[in-house]
């Protein structure tokens, strides 16, 4: 009865997969390291994939778009720094939750599930300064814990919406991407206007920050509607199956005793979650470390310290939504820029000089904070927008090479890690401008 059981989903399987032109047999294939999707791109799943990432991330960059108005509600606990980190904490426990236990992992939950979380979130953290507590301390705990909470199922979701587009293909990757700058982006545009349209202080800004979150909370429910479309498409119905595969191990296939590559080889049927991680790690440590460092410093310099330099020709609420726009506009631009350039191999050397390369910013804005004579306006939007292009082409990059590196069944986890390298980075990142901030 098994054995007829197996059959027919191998079955059922292939009928599916020959709609993309894909076999059961390429995809239990060990040694083929082609994508699923093929090197071609379906633009209807890309759009998809964008706005998934777009929803993904639209919390994270609504709370960083906000900051100017956290900083009034709560001016002394220093929320440009506390935020991002309370953020990447839960956002790195979500992550090894899914790396240490992926046969737990169901793509479908995580994300349609994650995003309910994050509009119950959008709702209520802007309606708890309509309350009495506007403004105290505890409200600025409830305001944390329900980030935290948005965070931990940021974390899932990432998870699983890299670990489809490494199973995609890289031009899916890349497209993940531009839905990741596109929210940062989306969520300035949205801000500026609602500041624009409403007064900083009193009943209307708290009516223009409910108004902006309601907008996030309507472009995560299109996303919603969009992949549970996806789900009910031939090329859903692969990612269902093959999580279902791969659960019960039939993918993990030993490599062939004839096989001639000398490359790290992928784990074998008995293969605990560990070992699956390592042999990741072998074929895709440059692209992991470069995402490590990458973000690293993003993080450790933006928001945070980037908002503390003081710029003569604007005003502080002003000045800490411009920051942000720069960064995420031109951090946009980055992550479109391989799309450009048709290439379908990258230096590692030339992407660890970039990655390497930015760490002259550090020198660069800690100048411009506390050297008065080295201060000048217009070079500091130009340090921003360099560093924001530069996160983004290289993230770009190596969201998308990280995954080819490795062999078909391999791929999700491979999309998992690269994202889950990219977290650590900001994690780290985050932690070190706090610690700093404070020593201050």
């Amino acid at each position: 009865m098994g054995g007829d059981s197996d059959n027919e989903s191998k079955e059922d399987l292939n009928k599916i997969l020959s709609s993309s032109n894909t076999s059961l047999k390429d995809m239990e294939e060990t040694e083929d390291y082609s994508p699923v999707l093929g090197n071609k791109i379906d633009h209807k799943i890309s759009f998809i994939m964008v706005m998934l990432s777009i929803a993904l991330l639209f919390p994270y960059s609504s709370y960083l778009a906000v900051l100017d108005y956290f900083d009034i509600l709560y001016p002394k606990y220093k929320t440009t720094y506390t935020i991002p980190f309370v953020y990447m904490v839960m956002l790195i426990i979500a992550f090894l939750i899914t790396l240490l236990y992926p046969q737990k992992v169901k793509h479908h939950y995580n994300i349609l599930g994650g995003f309910l979380v994050y509009i119950i979130a959008l709702i209520i953290i802007p309606l708890i300064n309509l309350t009495k507590i506007n403004g105290s301390f505890g409200s600025y705990i409830i305001t944390v814990v329900l980030i935290g909470v948005s965070a931990f199922v940021d974390g899932l979701i990432q998870s699983s919406v890299f670990a489809i587009v490494g199973l995609f293909g890289p031009k899916y990757c890349i497209s993940a991407q531009i839905g990741i700058g596109l929210s940062g982006v989306i969520g300035v545009i949205i801000r500026v206007i609602i500041k624009l349209s409403f007064s900083n202080s009193g009943p209307d800004n708290k009516i223009g920050i409910i108004i902006f979150f309601s907008v996030g909370c309507f472009i995560i429910l299109v996303a919603s509607v969009l992949f549970i479309y996806l789900l009910k498409s031939p090329i859903g119905q692969i990612v269902m199956k093959k999580q279902n595969i791969t659960s019960g191990n039939e993918l993990d296939t030993p490599p062939t005793s004839n096989s001639s590559s000398k490359t790290p080889q992928p784990a074998t049927n008995e293969a605990t979650p560990f070992q699956n991680i390592l042999y990741v790690w072998k074929k895709s440590s440059h692209y992991i470390c470069c995402l490590v460092l990458l973000m690293f410093l993003s993080l450790f310099l933006f928001p945070g310290f980037m908002m503390q330099v003081n710029v003569q020709n604007v005003a502080k609420d002003w000045y800490m939504i411009l920051v942000v726009t720069i960064y995420n506009v031109s951090d946009l631009i980055g992550k479109l820029f391989p799309l450009f350039l048709k290439k379908t191999n990258y230096s590692v050397y030339l992407i660890w000089g970039i990655t390497l390369g930015r760490f002259i910013f550090v020198f660069l804005f800690f100048m411009s904070i506390y050297k008065d004579s080295f201060r000048v306006d217009a070079l500091i939007y130009v340090f921003i927008a360099i560093f924001g292009f530069t996160n983004g082409i290289v993230a770009s990059i190596c969201m998308a090479e990280g995954p080819k590196q490795v062999q078909r069944q391999y791929k999700e986890l491979a999309g998992s890690m690269m994202s889950f390298s990219l977290d650590i980075g900001l994690l780290f990142g985050s932690a070190l401008g706090l610690i700093v901030s404070l020593v201050q």
